[in-house]
């Protein structure tokens, strides 16, 4: 705590280091420089770095709400005023201290904190990423499953439902690797590149190997591709109030962003549609398509590549039972010089950087996404937005 504060004081703390109470900045900074990390001033017998001694990551306390007590003595029903009398007898000889009410006491220099509330968080430190393929470019492929990685790791009974009920082979088959690369059984490289083999085997032509480049978007696509329908269209008067039965549409885990898409992915979700070729039968007025979700997936894809649009950090709509469905962004995919890295955000808010080239399978701190404005979304290192990937949380 020491080496904290001295830190502070000479202005050292990156901005998301910002606690107001020891055991948060601590965890905050834990979560900064990683567990294993000793300070220099530390003596060397009290070094935690090994993995048998590593200090835990500390747990979120809530504080306990303040309440304001009455001191009026006659507002306190039921309670006697008594005046205190000592429970000790004086050695002979000696002076007994004086008990009056008017002697004031000395505050406690140490205040007992209050009782820990544990509650679920996102990933423990850093998030763990891929390292590049250069004799097969694989940046696509790093980018989006490490995203992915995280997901599966806050909710794995989640993507399991998912997975099952889209009936995804490409799904199941990364929750299985996923179980095995947390059982330290396999790694996210292996994992990758079994699905890359299966993709290749599907479609040589879009799956390539070697170093050529993979379109983020085939890739998308063909991952959270469905044989179940998830959405349906309905054709609507612009006049009246004519509406058509619903048909079932192709709409699935994946929103590529049109043109009509300008403010933000939240928008541009809530108000999908197209104008229908066909009009009214009752008023001949034109018609306009809306498509929705009659299931919401456990995952949003937004493809981002033809137009520049904000992504949205939370998303927020009503299904047609009128319950509020909630999304929130968990990671962002850029591409710029023919390669794609991606950042990555915990539920906590911490935003993460990776690029399987230049980081390996390590992230690198972006901070906190409460202090990065549209335009740090939008762009990362020289390289463009292209996708956001959404977490369903509620």
């Amino acid at each position: 705590m020491d080496y904290i504060t001295k830190l502070r004081y000479v202005n050292k703390l990156p901005h998301h280091v910002d606690g107001n109470r020891r055991n948060t900045v601590i965890r905050q900074y834990q979560k900064w420089k990683g567990t294993s990390h000793v300070p220099d001033q530390v003596n060397e017998h009290l070094f935690w770095s090994t993995q048998k001694n590593a200090m835990p990551l500390l747990s979120v306390v809530t504080d306990s709400p303040w309440q304001l007590l009455d001191k009026d003595p006659t507002k306190l029903k039921g309670v006697t005023k008594s005046k205190a009398t000592p429970n000790f007898v004086p050695a002979q000889g000696s002076t007994s201290l004086p008990t009056s009410s008017s002697s004031k006491k000395r505050k406690a220099d140490v205040k007992e904190e209050p009782a820990n509330k544990i509650h679920k968080t996102s990933s423990t430190i850093s998030p763990t990423g891929l390292n590049w393929d250069g004799d097969n470019y694989s940046c696509a492929y790093d980018s989006l499953i490490t995203v992915l990685f995280e997901i599966w790791k806050d909710n794995l009974f989640s993507w399991n439902v998912n997975a099952n009920f889209l009936k995804s082979k490409y799904l199941e088959t990364l929750g299985k690797g996923f179980v095995m690369v947390s059982q330290g059984n396999n790694t996210l490289e292996n994992v990758r590149d079994d699905i890359r083999k299966l993709l290749h085997t599907k479609n040589k032509n879009l799956f390539c190997y070697g170093r050529v480049g993979t379109s983020l978007s085939d890739l998308a696509l063909e991952i959270f591709r469905s044989s179940v329908n998830i959405s349906h269209s309905q054709e609507q008067c612009t006049n009246c109030d004519f509406t058509a039965n619903r048909r079932e549409d192709e709409l699935g885990s994946v929103f590529v962003l049109k043109a009509t898409s300008t403010l933000s992915t939240s928008h541009a979700l809530q108000t999908f549609g197209y104008n229908s070729a066909n009009s009214c039968p009752m008023c001949l007025a034109n018609m306009r398509v809306e498509v929705f979700y009659t299931y919401f997936p456990s995952i949003l894809v937004f493809d981002h590549t033809v137009y520049f649009i904000k992504p949205s950090k939370d998303i927020k709509f009503r299904g047609d039972d009128n319950k509020v469905v909630h999304y929130r962004l968990r990671g962002l995919l850029y591409f710029g010089s023919f390669h794609f890295t991606s950042r990555i955000l915990s539920l906590d808010g911490d935003v993460w950087y990776h690029d399987g080239m230049q980081t390996g399978d390590k992230f690198v701190s972006h901070g906190h996404r409460k202090f990065m404005s549209d335009d740090d979304w939008q762009k990362c290192k020289g390289r463009k937005l292209v996708m956001s990937i959404y977490m369903k949380i509620s």
